[in-house]
């Protein structure tokens, strides 16, 4: 047994959120966490996790286990859109990629062209550009945060939905509060 919790109570207050909650992990098991908003889940696995009191009840863990908690809000409050944000991740990307566009049109420029020494240099600079942004993946770069849009359950999200009008679930890529258990055969709770 990694994890045993008997007859666990807390209430804020007077209101009671966790009444006689009991559970066992065994190692290797894996074990999902489902209910309502407000339910408890948040309060049962921070009670776990040793991040928050409880009023009554008892909780065992094996010596080697070690629970750890991931909020649910992990303080993500932005105003930008959903693009705008994964976009951010790319910063260095896209400060190279304004500066092809503007190299560009200074290559497009007849001035340009009627000095050939600039030109060359020009011309140098945007293909060693050019070959640091493909080598770091500039040309896929939306794609993969199409990918990782789709596999994060956003697919059907408008790109221009703003951050903050997401729920806490929404901004967490668990998409809810997390607490794990590990010993030596490492499970999941």
């Amino acid at each position: 047994m990694l994890l045993q919790v008997s007859n666990l109570t807390k209430s804020h207050g007077i209101k009671t959120v966790l009444t006689n909650i009991s559970l066992q992990i065994q190692e290797r098991e894996r074990l999902g966490l489902v209910g309502v908003n407000g339910a408890g889940k948040s309060t049962l696995l921070q009670i776990m996790a040793g991040e928050l009191s409880y009023d009554s009840g008892d909780i065992f863990k094996a010596k080697e286990t070690r629970i750890g908690y991931l909020p649910q809000n992990g303080g993500l409050d932005s105003t930008l859109t959903i693009w705008e944000e994964m976009r951010d991740v790319y910063k260095p990307l896209l400060a190279v990629e304004q500066e092809l566009r503007e190299l560009e049109l200074r290559m497009a420029d007849p001035k340009l062209i009627e000095d050939a020494k600039r030109y060359e240099e020009t011309m140098s600079r945007y293909a060693s550009r050019s070959d640091w942004f493909r080598e770091r993946g500039g040309y896929e770069m939306e794609a993969k945060i199409r990918g990782v849009l789709h596999g994060m359950g956003f697919a059907d999200f408008s790109p221009d939905t703003r951050i903050d009008t997401l729920s806490g679930g929404q901004k967490n890529p668990s998409r809810s509060g997390q607490a794990f258990a590990s010993g030596a055969g490492s499970a999941d709770a």
